[in-house]
């Protein structure tokens, strides 16, 4: 049914008015309502009357609703009484309170508000973009503001199709009191919060110049090498951990612009540092917090670039008989040109910058890369094929049962290998290789999800994240590729 545009009178037999309590409420954004009066009222009069013109109101209406004066809808009988969205938001059991927030903010969305610029600060502060907007929020409100509206295929439908849908607020009341509400979650959620400026992402020069000083200073690289010890009841109370004295001796040195430091000619590393890089300190500002990501993200890049150099068969212990489980230890991640076919360490950055290769050249040069990468003996270690080794005294049986032990968990394993190794002879060799494709295949897409959240980590310095979606794309090619031999 067409809307009809009840006429405004002037005198007596114009509608009562009242007086609004959000004077000084934003304007709506364009879409929906307009400052001009007089340019925008007949676009404003079809707008308004989308859906039916059950509640449907005059331009005038809704202008006057934005200059501070709320008109009644036309199907009121008490000019007092509270509008629609008022009434559910206030009952329990139509909103929870916990969600009650959250449906304001919704409300101020669909009536062109922009909270997501409103609140940039508060979402900064708690590591988010814009106000999240759910589906069932969306479907709610599409119900409650027409019941004649059925959607089909809910699940599969996008909330930009069902705004598309959502029929527009119709009633002045309900639109001055989402002003009015906003205005105050606003003020409450911004109260206290603080614009920070934006910071100075660390550079790879940064990374760098951690690892230098470390080699380079005595009293540093001897704090580092405490600083995973433990502490006593002492030094906890007091706050003075090793780790904690490591990272304040860090900052004090890095941030200190008298220290100049450059990265050593490494050619053969790789070409970027065939000339030495100066690593001397710039616009980022190092502390506590910072440091700490710092080391840890080292741990985790340099663990997995070494655990795949060694497993491809070019590392240091390729030539070396691994049942001599110290010499295998003591040469992990270790570059001896001796027993290496050349320095291919290159190879294995996947998606990281290159600058993370002088940062193993620098542990490597520095005895730090099984310190750094927190890597353990196998004697210090438990696992399902193995027992750890015994640290109380026993009897000279308990001992030789153990050793008994172990050896028939090894006989176990080496048995389940040959089984496996024998079935794959057996089978036939496209099935064989097919299977290798779909093992392929899941191992890139695994791949592919952890470089594509690197790619989008805001820790990540600018230079890191362009490196992951390089390697992104890449990895897309392979996947693709892998695919159409899959599907032909």
């Amino acid at each position: 049914m067409p809307s009809v545009e009840p006429p405004i009178t002037d005198g007596e037999d114009a509608p009562p008015i009242a007086a609004s309590p959000i004077a000084d409420a934003p304007p709506v954004a364009a879409g929906a309502f307009a400052d001009d009066a007089a340019s925008d009222e007949d676009s404003l009069s079809s707008e308004v009357s989308r859906h039916g013109g059950e509640r449907a109101l005059t331009s005038e209406a809704l202008l006057r609703a934005v200059d501070g004066v709320v008109d009644v809808d036309e199907g009121a009988d008490d000019v007092n009484a509270p509008g629609d969205v008022e009434v559910m938001l206030n009952d329990d059991t139509l909103t929870p309170p916990k969600e009650r927030m959250k449906r304001m903010l919704f409300l101020a969305k669909m009536i062109g508000i922009n909270v997501d610029t409103d609140l940039a600060p508060f979402l900064q502060k708690n590591g988010k973009k814009s106000i999240m907007i759910t589906k069932k929020m969306i479907l709610q409100e599409i119900k409650r503001r027409d019941p004649q509206i059925k959607i089909k295929n809910k699940k599969n439908t996008t909330n930009e199709s069902l705004m598309a849908v959502l029929p527009d607020l119709t009633d002045a009341r309900d639109v001055a009191y989402i002003h009015t509400q906003y205005a105050m979650i606003r003020d409450n959620l911004l109260k206290g919060v603080t614009v920070d400026m934006p910071s100075v992402q660390r550079k790879g020069t940064d990374i760098m110049r951690v690892f230098l000083l470390i080699n380079m200073l005595p009293d540093l690289r001897r704090a580092y090498s405490l600083s995973q010890t433990g502490s006593n009841r002492e030094m906890l109370d007091a706050g003075e951990t090793h780790m904690s004295k490591f990272l304040q001796l860090l900052v004090r040195y890095f941030n200190d612009p008298s220290l100049e430091v450059s990265t050593p000619c490494q050619p053969s590393l790789h070409y970027s540092f065939a000339e030495p890089i100066a690593c001397n300190k710039g616009e980022f500002e190092l502390t506590e917090m910072k440091a700490k990501k710092l080391i840890s993200d080292s741990r985790r890049y340099l663990t997995t670039m070494i655990n795949d150099w060694e497993k491809s068969g070019n590392g240091s212990n390729q030539r070396l008989d691994n049942s001599d489980d110290d010499l295998v230890f003591d040469l992990w991640g270790r570059f001896v040109p001796e027993t290496c076919d050349g320095d291919d360490r290159a190879n294995f950055l996947r998606h990281l910058p290159h600058y993370w290769l002088m940062v193993w050249h620098l542990c490597d040069e520095g005895d730090l890369l099984r310190f750094t990468c927190a890597q353990l003996r196998n004697d210090h270690t438990a696992s399902s094929l193995s027992a750890p080794p015994s640290v109380t005294r026993g009897s000279g049986s308990a001992r030789k049962l153990a050793y008994q032990t172990l050896e028939l968990q090894k006989e176990i394993a080496e048995s389940v290998k040959n089984i496996g190794k024998a079935v794959a002879r057996c089978a036939d060799d496209s099935s064989y290789e097919r299977a290798s494709k779909i093992r392929r295949l899941d191992k890139l897409k695994a791949d592919r999800y952890l470089v594509f959240r690197d790619s989008k980590c805001t820790n990540s310095s600018q230079e890191e994240r362009d490196a992951a979606a390089d390697y992104v794309k890449d990895l897309d090619e392979m996947i693709d590729s892998l695919k159409a031999e899959l599907m032909g």
